[in-house]
C-alpha cells in the first residue's frame, strides 16, 4: 500500500515536471515551433489552461449526484466552485472573444491591460484581479490544506470531501515558485540570451502559472470527487 502511494505520488510530480521541460525543451530547441504553437495567447499553455479549468467545473457540478450524503451548505459549495472554475475557464480564452471575433465595449477595452473581454487584466489603481486570484488559489491549495493536515491526512475524515489533498499543496507552491523566480531567472536569461528574451519569458511564465492552476484545480475535483463517492457508498452500505 505504502510502495503504491509512493508510485502516485512519484507520477503525479513527474507530471508537474514533464510539462516544464517539455515547454522549455522546446523553447530552446526550436523558438519559432514554441512561438507558433506553445507561447502566448490561443496555443497549447492557454487551451491546456481552459481544459484543466473546465474539467475542473464539470466534476463540481457532477460531485451534486452525491447529494443524499451533502448538507444544504456543501451542495452551495459545489455550486459555487462550479460556476467559479467555470469562470476561469472563460477568462483564459477572453470568453471565445478571439475564437468567435466579437469586439469588446471601449469602456472595457480601455480600463483592459491586454485590451480583451475579460477581468483578470483589469488595471484597477489599488488592487490587480491577477493578484486576487493568486491569493485565492493559495488559500485553497495551500493555506487551507495545511491548516487542515492532520484532518486531511486521515483518508475517512470527511474535511478529505471539500478540500485537496496535501499531496498537490506542493504542486500549487510550484506555480507560485514558476513566478516568484522571475527575477532571478530573467537576470540569466539577459546574460546569456539578450534583453529580448526578458519579455516573452515573463509573459510565459505567466501563462505556465496559470495552466499549473489549472491542473491543480482539476486534480484537486478528481479527489474531492472520489472521496465524496467513498463517504457515498460507506452510507449506502450502512442503510
Amino acid at each position: 500500500m505504502l510502495k503504491s502511494n509512493v508510485n502516485r505520488i512519484i507520477f503525479l510530480y513527474a507530471i508537474f515536471a514533464g510539462f516544464l521541460i517539455v515547454y522549455w525543451g522546446v523553447y530552446f530547441l526550436n523558438t519559432g515551433m514554441h512561438v507558433a504553437y506553445f507561447q502566448g495567447e490561443d496555443r497549447l499553455a492557454e487551451w491546456l489552461t481552459f481544459m484543466f479549468f473546465l474539467s475542473a467545473s464539470v466534476v463540481s457540478f457532477w460531485t451534486l449526484r452525491f447529494r443524499l450524503t451533502l448538507s444544504k451548505k456543501a451542495m452551495y459549495y459545489f455550486i459555487f466552485m462550479g460556476f467559479f472554475l467555470f469562470t476561469c475557464a472563460g477568462e483564459e480564452i477572453s470568453w471565445g472573444q478571439r475564437v468567435v471575433g466579437y469586439e469588446i465595449p471601449k469602456v472595457l477595452e480601455v480600463i483592459n491591460e491586454q485590451e480583451e473581454f475579460n477581468l483578470h487584466n483589469l488595471e484597477l489603481e489599488h488592487i490587480h484581479p491577477y493578484g486576487i486570484f493568486s491569493w485565492l488559489m493559495t488559500s485553497y491549495g495551500i493555506i487551507l490544506p495545511m491548516t487542515f493536515s492532520r484532518k486531511l491526512v486521515n483518508s475517512d475524515s470527511p474535511v478529505r470531501k471539500y478540500l485537496p489533498p496535501l499531496v498537490l499543496v506542493n504542486g500549487f507552491a510550484f506555480a507560485l515558485i514558476i513566478r516568484s523566480s522571475d527575477n532571478f531567472v530573467t537576470s540569466l536569461l539577459i546574460q546569456y540570451f539578450g534583453a529580448n528574451t526578458t519579455t516573452a519569458y515573463a509573459s510565459q511564465t505567466a501563462e505556465l502559472q496559470e495552466m499549473y492552476w489549472g491542473l491543480c484545480m482539476f486534480l484537486s475535483s478528481i479527489s474531492i470527487y472520489l472521496a465524496n463517492q467513498k463517504f457515498n457508498s460507506l452510507k449506502k452500505g450502512r442503510e
